[in-house]
């Protein structure tokens, strides 16, 4: 789909033409009439011959890409071709969900070499890279042309075990410290030092401690570790709510990406809801940010998402389905937390060293009903 949009030039271009030609006219002087009749025939020639080049381009236009996630960025390359082997420089946007920093200063050259897009993840989740506008503009920049491409590339974004995570240009939560805390927890809780016997695991040797003695120290542990089994997550539109650019959904998935592997339980609730699910090593945690962005969606109204949509995409927006506005646009106006029904259903699911992933909102809620969480681990999100 292809439109042509003229910038004030083009009608300041005609204006000034026509007061020549009205000029000679009055002044009964061929000179300014000729000169802008002939004006006005190079100018309505070029533009018509721009146009028709440019829009036969477009609509043949092939687009070829690839998607490489690298980290916490997502690599696009691209190569635009078309059958007029003309080398046409163009500029790309591109429309992304909020989890990557897409921006609109992609340049891409029309029959010409392959272009790498680095673009940066924001946050943890499903992330889509729904479509390109390609937009041509004349060598003048007097008028432009465009066209609304669809990729609809979905990018699972995990969250890194061991990793430091700087997205935004800020540090992630759940930094080195915590995952040190998490993995000792799953080893063993720490009990002391002693030197270290070669019939050991080597996982077991404390290398800051040996370098130090200039000897192998190893860490004495107790058999089982405090880690838990069963983990109770707050599943509620506040979850989804940014803070500072952070959200808390997205320091969640870091602390159950420490614990996976463990075959926990993880039991989810809000909206009325439980959902229980058993996290093993295969299981995707980017799932569970887009499963509840598809509930809140889901509870904002149709008409306020397409409006949201019609300010990103203009015209281009009919292009867009309904089903489509979950993976592209990110809810914003509702911010339920949990109900007086949750806060009883997660009372009933706390016992002795599980693990509770709440909001500090909601925390205080817990706190106002006078829910016992002396024997509970608790992250307040955000804190």
């Amino acid at each position: 789909m292809g439109s042509i949009i003229r910038n004030n030039a083009v009608l300041i271009i005609y204006v000034v033409l026509a007061l020549l030609m009205y000029l000679g006219i009055y002044a009964k002087n061929e000179a300014p009439l000729l000169i802008g009749i002939g004006l006005f025939l190079v100018f309505t020639s070029y533009f018509l011959t721009w146009d028709l080049i440019t829009s036969i381009v477009l609509r043949a236009l092939k687009i070829s890409y690839e998607v490489i996630l690298a980290r916490q960025s997502v690599i696009l390359s691209i190569t635009a071709a078309s059958p007029l082997r003309l080398k046409i420089p163009a500029h790309v946007s591109l429309i992304c969900s909020p989890h990557l920093l897409c921006n609109d200063d992609y340049y891409v050259v029309i029959n010409g070499p392959q272009e790498q897009f680095n673009v940066r993840a924001r946050w943890f989740g499903i992330a889509e890279i729904l479509s390109i506008i390609i937009r041509i503009s004349d060598p003048l920049g007097i008028i432009g042309n465009s066209r609304f491409i669809k990729i609809e590339r979905t990018i699972p974004i995990e969250p890194s075990k061991w990793v430091l995570l700087a997205m935004g240009g800020q540090k992630m939560p759940g930094d080195y410290m915590r995952s040190i805390t998490l993995m000792e927890s799953r080893l063993g809780d720490f009990m002391y030092l002693r030197g270290y016997n070669f019939l050991e695991p080597a996982s077991n040797i404390h290398w800051i401690t040996s370098a130090r003695v200039n000897d192998l120290i190893s860490v004495a542990r107790s058999e089982a570790g405090n880690v838990p089994r069963l983990v109770i997550m707050e599943y509620t539109p506040r979850m989804l709510k940014p803070l500072n650019d952070n959200r808390p959904i997205d320091e969640t998935l870091v602390y159950l990406s420490y614990l996976k592997g463990l075959n926990f339980i993880l039991v989810l609730i809000g909206n009325g809801l439980v959902r229980l699910l058993t996290i093993t090593s295969s299981t995707s945690l980017a799932d569970l940010e887009l499963k509840l962005r598809e509930i809140v969606i889901g509870m904002e109204n149709t008409q306020e998402l397409i409006n949201r949509a019609t300010s990103i995409l203009g015209k281009y927006v009919k292009e867009v389905s309904t089903d489509e506005l979950a993976l592209f646009l990110y809810p914003v106006k509702t911010n339920y937390g949990l109900s007086r029904e949750d806060v009883n259903i997660i009372s009933k699911y706390l016992n002795k060293n599980s693990l509770l992933l709440i909001t500090k909102a909601s925390f205080n809620e817990l706190i106002k009903a006078n829910i016992d969480l002396s024997d509970v681990n608790v992250i307040v999100l955000g804190e």
